[in-house]
Order: C-alpha cells, then structure tokens, then sequence
C-alpha cells in the first residue's frame, strides 16, 4: 500500500513537474514574441532609442535607426565623449547643460539642437529625456528618443523668410491696406500708409471696426458694403469719402477681397488717396470749353500776311484772343 501510495505521489508530481515545464516554456515563448515585437516597434520607428547609465555614461541600448540618422556606426555612439564631437560647436555647451540639468533635477527634457553628421551635414534633432532611478536609488537610467526635425526646421525657416518678405512688401506699399475680421469687422493690421492716410496710430486703428474709421458718409452704409463684402468676397468703390480725426474730408478708392487662411477667413482691404484725381476731374467736367475758347484763334484758318507789323497788330487787337496762350 505504502508502494503504491509513492508511485501515485510520484506520479502526481511527474505531472505538475511537466505541466510547470510546459508552461514555463509557453511564458518563455510569449516573452520571446513580446519582445520580437517591442524590437520590431522600436527599430520601425524614425526616431533613435537609446538608454544611457548617468553614472558611467556608457549606453546599455540604442536602437538600429541609430545608423541612418547620422550615418555613424552604433558602436561609435557608446564611445567616451561621442556626444560632445557631434553636438554642433554652437549648440554644445546649451544641449549638454540641458541633459546635466535633467540628470540633476529629474524633470523630463526635451530640446532641439544641431549635430554634424558623419559626412558633414547639419541635422537638427528633438530629444525627449527622462530620467528614472532603480528603488535602491543607485542606478539611474536616461531614457531618450531623437528625432530628425530637419524638414520642420527648413520649412519653418522658408516661412519666417516668406512672412519678412511680406512685411517688408506691407510696410513698403504706397496702399493703404486693411487687414479685417471676416466675421466681426475689426481691424486686425495696418499698414504704414493706411495709418498715414485715415489719420490714426496703428495701436489705435488695430482694433476698431470698420465703420468706425470714416469711410463712407454714414455707419449704415459702410455696414452695408462690409455686408456685401461678406457676401460677395469682393467689393470696389471708385471714389469715397474719407472724414480724417481732424475734419478733412478726401477721396479715397477702396478694393476689397475676402481670402481664407489657416485660421479661418481674412478680408483685405487695399485704399488710395485719389483726391487730386478727383479735383483734376472735377475741374475738366465744370469747364470743359476753357481751352476751346483759349485756343480758337489759332484754330481758324490763316489769312493774313505776318509778314508785315501791321498784320500782327491786328491780330493782338483782337478781343477774344487771349494773348496767355502765347
């Protein structure tokens, strides 16, 4: 009995003994693919992993993309002082003082700085730090993920040199432009020449409504062509009248656009002061006769002999010979 109480025992213990071993090898087998795909995730990624020991500085991972970020080997990443060759001379000393400063505080890092790839090119990177120590408080570990921002850093330094190219051509024009709120009317920028012309400060014109600006010869009507201009996207007036702070009253041509923007949508507003225009017309249409007349004897025909002094006598005797025009 007692014999085959052991084989039972034994038995039974066979059976835990490899049942554990088969599931040992399943929970072996799940890690293993656990980490196959943590590997694949993390080299699929275009940014490089690294994981450095702040005490000794040597790198105890960097990931496979290490290679086609900067074309060194990931060897040469772990060797002393790789960090202070590459970091570009201008940038150095602000990188590393960042990475001292989150060693220091344990605070999350992330700044952008320069490095000098392995055939000379300039990449700009993003480093996103953290620092984490082990529960004895011994180890600490900084965890870092680089990123090529490269195409970002060209693509903002394109659009700050666009947007210089338009102040310089904004401040430059000799229009009056008016940049308005699609929406409200308000005037969000101003020209120099629109300051000039409208007779306000450029801190005083930004913020004020269109209508409050003196154009046109009453508020309801520059509200009715801000609401055509909402309408239509576009508006134009020949010749309106512009009461200045100070009681003049002159012409001025207005062309009005409505275009959208990252932002939403921007009405432009493009003026010029066409009051010697204006006056010239004004003076042309009220005497239009003038010059006939000035003129009209030297129009007719010749008859007379200037050949003589008494010929051109009588011509200067002449009333209706203005003798100006000569």
């Amino acid at each position: 009995m007692d014999t085959n109480l052991s084989g039972e025992l034994l038995r039974d213990l066979n059976e835990k003994l490899l049942m554990a071993s088969v599931r040992q090898h399943e929970l072996t087998e799940i890690a293993k693919q656990a980490e196959q795909r943590l590997s694949a995730m993390v080299n699929g990624l275009h940014a490089v992993i690294c994981e450095i020991n702040v005490q000794t500085g040597e790198m105890s991972f960097i990931s496979e993309q290490a290679e086609s970020l900067l074309g060194y080997e990931r060897s040469a990443w772990n060797q002393r002082g790789f960090w202070r060759r590459v970091i570009h001379p201008e940038d150095r000393a602000a990188a590393l003082a960042y990475l001292f400063e989150a060693v220091r505080s344990l605070h999350n890092l992330e700044h952008e700085f320069r490095v000098v790839a392995q055939d000379g090119r300039i990449v700009w990177v993003r480093n996103r730090a953290v620092v984490v120590y082990g529960a004895d408080n011994a180890e600490g570990l900084m965890r870092c993920v680089l990123e090529d921002v490269l195409g970002r850093k060209q693509a903002e330094a394109m659009l700050a040199q666009s947007e210089c190219r338009y102040l310089r051509l904004f401040a430059a024009t000799q229009e009056g432009i008016l940049l308005l709120d699609a929406k409200t009317g308000v005037i969000i920028d101003a020209s120099p020449s629109a300051t000039a012309l409208f007779g306000f400060s450029h801190g005083t014109l930004s913020g004020k409504e269109f209508f409050e600006i003196g154009l046109f010869a009453g508020k309801q009507e520059c509200r009715d062509a801000f609401a055509r201009l909402q309408r239509e996207h576009f508006v134009h007036f020949d010749s309106l009248p512009l009461y200045s702070p100070t009681g003049a009253v002159r012409a001025v041509e207005l062309t009005g656009n409505a275009y959208d923007e990252s932002v939403g949508t921007v009405i432009q507003c493009r003026t010029r002061d066409v009051t010697e225009r204006k006056r010239a017309e004004t003076l042309q249409t009220e005497d239009p006769h003038r010059d006939r007349q000035n003129t009209a004897p030297l129009q007719r025909p010749l008859q007379t002999d200037f050949c003589d002094d008494a010929s051109w006598a009588a011509l200067f005797r002449e009333e209706s010979f203005d003798q100006n025009v000569l």
